[in-house]
């Protein structure tokens, strides 16, 4: 199962360019050809892959509903992945790289258990129109007893 779809990586970045770095032969005219389906079809795979071994230690994968954070995390790591198939692109790549590099850090706070997904033990149910980011704290260090004390 993938987690990101073309619309989620339209959010992230222009059509046009989602097809300049797809288009290897230089022949297609759109997202629909073929070679540019199969291209698109491996980089999302290879996202949806990548969080699945992120997620695997707290979570059973792949997610049934993945919630609307995991979608976003795929697709800006299958934007990386799609500027890694253009190196000589120089420092256009370095946006991508940094949003990747956030993405892959955000999904080591949800296996380490310092954020938790939703549905997952601790993560607290699903809600309608929910990011899906639930994150916990520590208790308070100053309860209202304390409060009350201090003039």
């Amino acid at each position: 199962m993938t987690y990101v779809t073309l619309e989620d990586l339209k959010a992230l970045i222009q059509e046009r360019d989602i097809l300049d770095l797809t288009n290897d032969a230089g022949t297609a005219a759109d997202l629909s050809d073929p070679d540019v389906a199969a291209i698109l079809a491996d980089v999302f795979d290879q996202a949806s892959q990548e969080i699945d071994a992120h997620l695997a230690a707290v979570a059973d994968v792949p997610l049934a509903s993945p919630p609307g954070i995991i979608r976003q995390l795929a697709a800006r790591i299958a934007r990386h992945r799609l500027y890694q198939r253009r190196p000589n692109l120089g420092d256009a790549l370095k946006p991508a790289a940094k949003d990747y590099e956030d993405a892959v850090a955000l999904l080591g706070r949800f296996a380490s258990g310092v954020l938790k997904l939703p549905g997952t033990i601790g993560g607290g149910p699903v809600v309608a129109g929910d990011s899906g980011l639930a994150v916990s704290a520590r208790p308070a260090h100053f309860g209202d007893a304390f409060w009350k004390r201090v003039p």
